[in-house]
């Protein structure tokens, strides 16, 4: 029984860490394009994992990075260059076991994609304008006819009575 005990911790071993070392057989690369979809270096790329791992990168003088040992997941990418203006553009990306997983990030499309959907946007925008104006329209049209009921009450109250038949006229008109 003794000689079989080490046949079972090498065997054991033998199926358990091929199993640990596939968990982290995962690798991500990929580029970084600027507004002008020109290669962005020196661009900080923060890989962050689910589990709380966390790798910092650099890219090149091509713009590209890359990373190697992680493991399958949900990753968060936050990319940062603040001396470009460039300040926790942050995306998830899915990465897959025993392949190479390419996230890349274009700022020319991004930019382009943005401009795109936002038409619909700006004519959301002007047509809440639109409805605001008509509505600021209608009250401040209240607004001066209260004000107008005011000095017209007023105007009654010291009117002589050949004067009060005009201003209760004009304060029908006001009332409605």
């Amino acid at each position: 029984m003794r000689r079989l005990i080490p046949v079972w911790v090498a065997l054991v071993v033998t199926l358990v860490f091929p199993a640990i070392a596939a968990a982290q057989n995962a690798r991500v690369f990929g580029q970084v394009l600027d507004k002008d979809g020109k290669p962005w270096v020196g661009v900080s790329v923060v890989i962050k994992g689910q589990n709380g791992q966390t790798y910092s990168l650099k890219t090149d003088k091509n713009g590209k990075y890359s990373q190697i040992g992680l493991a399958v997941g949900v990753y968060t990418f936050v990319l940062n260059d603040p001396a470009a203006g460039l300040n926790n553009f942050t995306e998830q990306h899915q990465i897959q076991a025993d392949q190479d997983n390419e996230v890349n990030f274009n700022f020319k499309q991004l930019i382009a994609q943005q401009a795109t959907a936002n038409p619909d946007e700006e004519k959301k925008k002007q047509e809440a304008q639109s409805q605001f104006n008509t509505m600021k329209g209608h009250v401040d049209a209240g607004v001066a006819a209260f004000n107008d009921i005011n000095q017209v009450q007023a105007q009654l109250k010291t009117a002589t009575p050949d004067q009060q038949g005009p201003l209760k006229d004009k304060l029908k008109t006001d009332y409605q």
